[in-house]
């Protein structure tokens, strides 16, 4: 297992600058998710390993409850993810033509 490079640098970045970060996830790994999520962020030496940190809502494929949560709390200021529906439930579609 390997970080995508730049990974840890801007994750520290944001650490010594007292931003916080969040990870967001829709993977079900059943009860244990939030667990094997921590213990994969500590073997990879990343910060923010706390159990307050990662959300995991693994209900849905929908990551705006997860992003209204954090929100309550904290101002958002980066989104990161890798397709449209992780930023916006708007993109989301069945039919690959859309």
């Amino acid at each position: 297992m390997a970080l995508v490079p730049g990974v840890n640098e801007i994750l520290t970045h944001c650490e010594e600058h007292d931003v916080e970060v969040f990870s967001v996830t829709n993977r079900d790994q059943g009860p244990d998710t939030l667990d094997l999520a921590l213990k994969q962020r500590q073997y990879l030496g990343l910060p923010f390993t706390e159990r307050e940190h990662p959300r995991d809502f693994t209900n849905s494929s929908d990551k705006t409850p997860a992003r209204d949560s954090v929100s309550q709390t904290h101002e958002l200021v980066l989104l990161l993810g890798d397709n449209l529906n992780d930023f916006k439930r708007d993109y989301y579609v069945d039919d690959v033509a859309q």
